[in-house]
């Protein structure tokens, strides 16, 4: 099994995982799972980010965070943040 990885993008973030595969695989038609939209705290801002779950022969591999801005239309630089440290607030609207 490797080790769990993961990439601070700036915009959002890579975390590559293995699963344990003596389970049945996801009977899911894409490579991808998309959702949900949540709210997350970074530095007292409010930033909404997309969740994408990615597939490999119907076993998670990969969750990747990115992020639409802030309400007010701002981008938040993810790469100096401690990405342990986005506090999720609540699933948005």
């Amino acid at each position: 099994m490797r080790q769990p990885e993961r990439e601070n993008t700036g915009h959002g973030f890579y975390t590559c995982f293995d699963v344990d595969r003596d389970q049945p695989p996801i009977d899911w038609p894409t490579r991808t799972l998309d959702s949900p939209t949540a709210e997350v705290a970074v530095d007292g801002k409010t930033l909404l980010m997309g969740f994408i779950l990615w597939l490999e022969d119907g076993f998670p591999t990969c969750l990747e965070g990115f992020q639409h801005g802030t309400p007010q239309g701002e981008n938040i630089d993810l790469k100096p943040k401690d990405l342990a440290a986005l506090v999720w607030t609540r699933l948005a609207d």
